[in-house]
């Protein structure tokens, strides 16, 4: 799917005599559609025009999961920055000023210090984050963390890199690369 395009507008033109001035942010193609062709009249004449090209980008998803031995909070912080980091190398146009914001989970016996201070730790201090509780399924993976990063980006979804590291590679094997 392609980018939508938008544009930042400025016309000066003449509509039956009396000067008009427009400025805004719209598709090129509705503007045009809404001003000059739905339009049973016609502008007199067109004085200065000007669109400046914006993209908009498409917001993907990163999935992410590890496992920790243990629920002590610098294993839980060490292991969330190591999948982070994967997450980083493994997408080669992440910046962190294209994260969106960040939902971290982990399973009910990790209860000890929310994953995100990992990423703040790491420099991420105005990415918006959310750390909340697995649903306690019976029989599922146990000390583990997710993470669903959304990010700003130009990449088709099939071009994302999930990482899955530790016991979480059982989770999405489909996902895993080595």
């Amino acid at each position: 799917m392609k980018n939508i395009k938008t544009y930042s507008y400025f016309a000066f033109y003449f509509y039956y005599g009396v000067q008009k001035l427009e400025t805004g942010d719209c598709c090129l193609s509705r503007w045009v559609q809404q001003n000059f062709v739905n339009t049973k009249s016609k502008p007199d004449g067109l004085l200065f025009f000007l669109f400046t090209e914006d993209t908009i980008m498409n917001v993907r998803g990163i999935r992410g999961a590890t496992t920790v031995g243990d629920d002590d909070p610098e294993l839980v912080l060490e292991a969330t920055q190591e999948l982070l980091e994967a997450i980083v190398n493994a997408n080669s146009d992440f910046y962190t000023q294209d994260i969106v914001s960040i939902i971290f989970t982990v399973t009910e016996d990790l209860i000890s210090i929310h994953p995100a201070q990992a990423a703040r730790r790491m420099g991420w201090d105005t990415v918006p984050m959310l750390c909340a509780q697995e649903i306690p399924v019976p029989g599922t993976l146990t000390k583990c963390i997710r993470v669903l990063i959304h990010w700003n980006t130009e990449m088709d979804q099939k071009s994302i890199k999930h990482v899955y590291l530790n016991n979480a590679v059982v989770l999405r094997p489909d996902l895993v690369t080595e």
